[in-house]
């Protein structure tokens, strides 16, 4: 029911409209009144005008509401906080929600991607026993996989070489 809310207000604008010409041809009939007629087609044109401007008001609030937010995610600020006057019983207020649950998931992105960044600063820094906290979800699991690969391929490497040089250094004694 509540996603119908929207589309019956915009469907109801014609019914309107017709209900008013239907008044209009029955009073024509029954009175063949031409200033009657007239004044009905008048009341008809302001009532359906008057009555598309406040669906019309209401739906660019709703989208207004939206809007901001939305701007303010796209120039980058992820910690924005959805209005609860926002999450409306209606196709808006599942796009509100919609928003929230992104903005969720682009926040978790971004702690991926400090951790990866730590991640990496620390191999830099041959510090190879890597600790991951986070569960990289989705398709973030592979980065979590490649770099547990990168960091056992260079544990690995790393041995070989002590090993090595240990050898180098007992036979050259």
């Amino acid at each position: 029911m509540k996603d119908l809310k929207i589309r019956v207000r915009i469907a109801s604008l014609p019914a309107v409209a017709l209900l008013f010409l239907t008044i209009q041809f029955i009073l024509s009939i029954v009175f063949n009144n031409r200033i009657l007629m007239a004044i009905i087609y008048v009341l008809a044109v302001i009532s359906g005008y008057t009555y598309s401007k406040v669906i019309s008001s209401s739906i660019l609030q709703k989208i207004n509401n939206v809007k901001g937010p939305l701007e303010e995610i796209a120039s980058g600020n992820l910690q924005v906080k959805i209005d609860e006057s926002s999450k409306t019983q209606d196709e808006f207020g599942d796009l509100a929600v919609s928003m929230e649950k992104t903005l969720y998931q682009l926040n978790t992105y971004s702690s991926y991607i400090n951790e990866i960044a730590y991640i990496l600063t620390q191999l830099a820094d041959v510090k190879m026993k890597l600790e991951i906290k986070s569960a990289f979800d989705g398709e973030f699991y592979k980065i979590k996989d490649a770099l547990l690969k990168i960091s056992t391929s260079l544990n690995t490497t790393l041995l070989t070489i002590e090993t090595s040089s240990e050898t180098v250094a007992d036979k050259s004694d």
